[in-house]
């Protein structure tokens, strides 16, 4: 049986090798229990018109940290998927790296209220959110 610190590596190297973490630029940098740290290094691919990122580029950074720092509470065979998200832009990112932080402020039998912070490298706020989530049993 894996002590947390083996399940935490694991966790972290199975996102990291998703296809979808790959196509946006993201990884999963630290992972604790009710905790997670994601990364993206934005560049022009990410950009709206307007030369910024585009919030479908910020908003899936946030759900992926909230996602993890779920699945870091999670037991063999739960599985957890976003309920519902809200999340606030605050201010505009260019060519930078943006961190996102995310911690489960509470948890229930099933649902799980997570705080997330997504700031650039000078430690701006960039967005804030709040996300629901449902664990469940995987059915197989």
């Amino acid at each position: 049986m894996q002590n947390d610190q083996e399940r935490f590596d694991t966790l972290k190297k199975q996102h990291n090798e998703s296809g979808y973490y790959k196509l946006l630029g993201m990884w999963v940098e630290a992972i604790d229990r009710g905790y997670a740290r994601v990364l993206m290094h934005v560049n022009e691919t990410h950009h709206s018109r307007y030369g910024t990122a585009h919030g479908g580029v910020i908003s899936p950074l946030a759900d992926t940290a909230a996602g993890v720092a779920v699945g870091a509470l999670a037991i063999d065979g739960d599985r957890s998927a976003t309920v519902e998200m809200k999340l606030n832009y605050l201010s505009p990112v260019n060519h930078d790296e943006i961190i996102a932080e995310a911690r489960v402020i509470n948890q229930g039998k099933r649902i799980l209220l997570v705080d997330v912070e997504v700031k650039n490298t000078s430690g701006n706020l960039v967005a804030k959110g709040l996300a629901t989530y449902v664990l469940t049993k995987i059915s197989r």
